[in-house]
């Protein structure tokens, strides 16, 4: 079954992720930097071969098969997990389906990426900071496994001090049920203060996507079900 066309994209405002949060100073005495152990995305991505996913310690069921890295919890989002009723392989086939996201995504407007590791992955983003128009922001591949997770970073560079990495985590829980979560560790120099300016937006974007994920992959899940073999 076919599946119907998506509404206008909301107007774009010409900035990016990097732009957006520019006004952030880049020292604040009051601030103690994040602990030295605390990863950082200085290094390409391409040579990030292991996957990476943030530990959650509150998880009941972790996935003995990822490697884990730790971020600082106090400069990590997290999403609500939601559970879906479809299977792990449905879930995942609308995350990496970008051509779609106009369709159900409400942050994530409009995608474009091979999704190769090292991959740019250009965005067009909700501005959930004032509430109308949209920005544009480029991040890069850096994990990818299949019914499991989907990770891109922002690195740090000499133009912008700014580094972030999101996690897409998908865990199933039978044939027909999985459940799916989204996190973005804020890292280095920068990340208390990108945290106190961001994160709050950055939770209600990651909230309202894990629910429209929801109800996005259960209704493909219907749909498959229901055409003919």
């Amino acid at each position: 079954m076919a599946e119907s066309g998506a509404g206008e994209v909301p107007q774009e405002n010409k900035h990016t992720r990097s732009a957006v949060i520019s006004h952030i100073p880049l020292t604040d005495p009051k601030r103690q930097p994040a602990p030295a152990a605390v990863a950082r995305c200085e290094s390409s991505s391409r040579s990030r071969l292991n996957i990476l996913l943030s530990n959650t310690s509150h998880r009941s069921a972790p996935m003995p098969e990822l490697q884990i890295p730790t971020y600082d919890p106090r400069t990590l989002v997290e999403s609500i997990t939601v559970e879906i009723n479809a299977p792990s392989k449905v879930v995942w086939d609308v995350l990496v389906d970008l051509d779609r996201y106009p369709l159900w995504n409400p942050f994530c407007v409009s995608a474009a990426s091979t999704l190769e590791l090292g991959a740019p992955v250009d965005m067009v983003l909700t501005d959930y900071e004032h509430g109308a128009g949209t920005f544009t922001n480029t991040e890069f591949v850096c994990a990818v496994v299949p019914e499991q997770l989907l990770s891109w970073e922002l690195v740090a560079s000499e133009t912008s001090p700014y580094a972030a990495r999101r996690d897409q985590v998908i865990e199933r829980v039978d044939a027909n049920r999985c459940r799916y979560y989204s996190t973005d560790a804020f890292l280095g120099d920068h990340a208390h203060a990108i945290m106190e300016a961001t994160g709050h937006w950055v939770k209600r974007a990651f909230d309202d996507t894990a629910t429209a994920l929801k109800r996005r992959s259960e209704l493909v899940h219907v749909v498959r079900s229901l055409a003919p073999r």
